[in-house]
Parts: structure tokens; C-alpha cells; sequence
């Protein structure tokens, strides 16, 4: 992840999380991805990604290794 920018766009992220562009939007727009904005332009802060992509939830829960 130290090979992308401190600050990602939108395509930047979808490349990440291999899913669209627009998929993205739609992420950010239901404040699952934190952004910073310019005017109309949106930042995603790589770090903040990063905890999202690494977080536990229901559809990825984090097990111990053994098992429970």
C-alpha cells in the first residue's frame, strides 16, 4: 500500500479494491469510505482504506487461529 499516494482518487481506490469507479462512489456516498473533499473532488485517505480493507465485519469476520 506505500506505493500509492497519502491522498487516493476514486479510481485509485476502485484499482485497489478491484471493484468500479462508480462502486466507489456509491461506498462513499453511504459513508462507508471516509473522504476528504475539494470543492466537488473527493480524496480517499490511503490509510483510512487500508483500516476498512483490514477491519472485521459480519461478511469478514477475523478468526483466531485456532478456530473460534
Amino acid at each position: 500500500m506505500d506505493s500509492y499516494p497519502v491522498l487516493l482518487t476514486a479510481q485509485e481506490a476502485a484499482d485497489i479494491l478491484r471493484v468500479s469507479r462508480w462502486r466507489v462512489y456509491d461506498l462513499i456516498s453511504q459513508n462507508v469510505i471516509p473522504v476528504i473533499r475539494f470543492g466537488r473532488q473527493v480524496r480517499i485517505p490511503r490509510d483510512k482504506l487500508w483500516d476498512l480493507i483490514q477491519a472485521p465485519s459480519p461478511a469478514n469476520p477475523v478468526r483466531s487461529r485456532d478456530g473460534g
